[in-house]
């Protein structure tokens, strides 16, 4: 059966049936089963379901959700699976399960108006989290969804749409963000610790008092996104565009900045001790008071920034580029500044100070 057809079965059962006569859950599960699940759908497939959906007029699509919503919450009870007359499994049941509430979901979030459909009872709520801990799902939808303090520990969400999605005070360790879009999303006080971010979307999105040790956040814009108070250190910033960002005291000990784009950012008695920052640019930023104990800067941009009092000890700068900028009080000392650009003032205030240049 084409996922046309089936989705158009299904549809007309929802619409006709359920909207002249309350149906039973586990009447709602065979007809997901038989239209959905035992078909075994792709990806492909999956995308044009996604399609289908999204060509319905909007009154269509608020009367498909309202009469599909209300049996979530049972279906989420039970696991997503019952057993029934017109129900024969050749598979694990955990298999079997885990397509039924994709399916599910996927009709119920691509129909949503804007309105957060996970429900508040936190049993149900942790039943949704675990389907979300057990494999990575195609065209995952959780846009507008409440998913504060939920355990999403090593949950697969890459590529999955989480614009304004609230994941307030969630367990978000280690978990695949990958190429999500988290525009505009609350992950606020949240544990993302050693989580993947790579080529996430984060326009506006909040990441205030969240614990982002070790976190791979690499080839990212944070321009816009808020990390007042937030843990960084160990995180991976490499190619990551971050002019102008404000990150003012901040504890930055190993962190990877390689190639990131840092121009005009307020680094100013940050603490970037042992961090890799090759190829990284820091034109025009604020580096006073900044600690850069044994970091890793050869070939960085720096030209035109502030260093006053920045402390380059035991740094290499080998190839950095220092050209017009003030160095007042700032510490070279054992620095390798090999093959470095500055004016001669500038590398004679640093060979003063036993740099290597």
């Amino acid at each position: 059966m084409e996922i046309a057809d089936s989705y158009q079965g299904f549809r007309y059962k929802i619409l006709q049936t359920v909207s002249k006569s309350s149906a039973s859950v586990d009447t709602i599960f065979s007809w997901l089963f038989i239209y959905f699940v035992k078909q075994r759908y792709t990806r492909a497939d999956y995308a044009q379901l996604i399609q289908l959906l999204q060509q319905e007029n909007l009154a269509v699509k608020k009367q498909f959700l309202e009469e599909l919503y209300p049996y979530f919450g049972d279906l989420l009870r039970h696991s997503f699976f019952f057993t029934t007359a017109e129900i024969e499994v050749d598979e694990p049941l955990l298999e079997v399960a885990k397509r039924a509430f994709y399916t599910y979901w996927t009709l119920l979030s691509y129909a949503n108006d804007g309105r957060n459909l996970i429900p508040e009872d936190e049993e149900l709520k942790e039943k949704f989290a675990y389907f979300l801990r057990l494999e990575s799902f195609d065209f995952l939808n959780l846009q507008y969804q409440i998913l504060s303090q939920c355990n999403l520990a090593r949950a697969q969400l890459n590529s999955a749409n989480c614009q304004f999605t609230n994941f307030y005070k969630s367990n978000l360790i280690e978990a695949d963000l990958g190429q999500a879009d988290l525009s505009h999303a609350n992950l606020s006080e949240t544990n993302l610790n050693q989580a993947n971010l790579q080529e996430a979307t984060l326009h506006q999105t909040i990441f205030v008092r969240a614990d982002l040790f070790n976190a791979n956040l690499s080839r990212t814009n944070l321009q816009t996104a808020y990390l007042e108070d937030s843990i960084l250190d160990k995180a991976n910033f490499a190619q990551t565009k971050m002019r102008g960002v404000d990150l003012h005291s901040k504890k930055l000990f190993y962190c990877n900045f390689m190639g990131a784009d840092l121009a005009y950012a307020n680094l100013m008695y940050a603490d970037l001790s042992f961090a890799q920052m090759e190829q990284v640019n820091l034109t025009e930023a604020n580096l006073s008071h900044t600690l850069f104990h044994k970091a890793d800067l050869r070939g960085a941009l720096l030209r035109s920034a502030r260093l006053e009092q920045a402390n380059f000890q035991q740094a290499n700068l080998q190839l950095a580029d220092l050209r017009s900028t003030d160095v007042r009080g700032a510490v070279f000392r054992q620095a390798d500044m090999r093959k470095v650009q500055a004016e001669p003032v500038i590398l004679q205030y640093a060979e003063r100070q036993q740099a290597q240049i």
